[in-house]
């Protein structure tokens, strides 16, 4: 191979991998964001989307959630790594426990991206429950939660056919406990 050619092929890399260092928040800068919901109440979160001022809107591709409201380590669920965390959220579920489909715009507080000190928030949770409940919290220094909104989605047309094999699956796993507890509105 001729040098020039080397030299050229060389630099592309050197230039291909400092560009993708400076697109990348610092790791110490990152925010995570974890979708979750109560055990045993599986959704399917069909759209995300998250706004900030100044920066395109971020579509999130979310899918099936199915656990983690609680856990050893806090929640856990999906979890979406951000350079912050949006102004709002809009998200788009359907709730194989119900057969309904949910949707909501969520303005989040101001002061959730303040850096450094102890009030330092490195991960959120937003959490879908049964009803349509949206509870947003964080792990406090103790690692109870702290809650930060609780809101209530609107229901929204749609139909459950579209989810018909996915809902034999989750009523295969799930439906006797469902059955048997039913929704617990009240505990979310």
């Amino acid at each position: 191979m001729e040098l020039r050619t080397m030299r050229c092929i060389i630099l592309l890399v050197i230039t291909s991998a400092l560009a993708g260092c400076a697109s990348q928040p610092a790791a110490d800068s990152t925010r995570q964001l974890h979708v979750a919901t109560p055990e045993h109440y599986n959704v399917w979160v069909f759209d995300m989307m998250l706004e900030r001022t100044g920066e395109p809107v971020r579509a999130q591709s979310v899918g099936n959630v199915g656990c983690c409201w609680k856990g050893e380590s806090g929640a856990g669920g999906q979890e979406i790594t951000l350079a912050h965390y949006p102004e709002q959220l809009w998200v788009h579920w359907f709730s194989f426990a119900e057969q309904a489909f949910y949707s909501r715009m969520i303005h989040l507080p101001a002061g959730l991206n303040r850096s450094g000190g102890t009030n330092e928030l490195q991960s959120m949770t937003l959490g879908l429950a049964p009803g349509g409940t949206i509870v947003l919290w964080h792990p406090g220094h103790d690692g109870d939660p702290n809650e930060i909104a609780r809101l209530q989605a609107q229901e929204i047309s749609g139909d459950p056919v579209d989810f018909r094999q996915r809902t034999q699956r989750y009523n295969r796993q799930h439906a006797d406990h469902v059955e048997r507890y039913g929704l617990q509105l009240e505990r979310w």
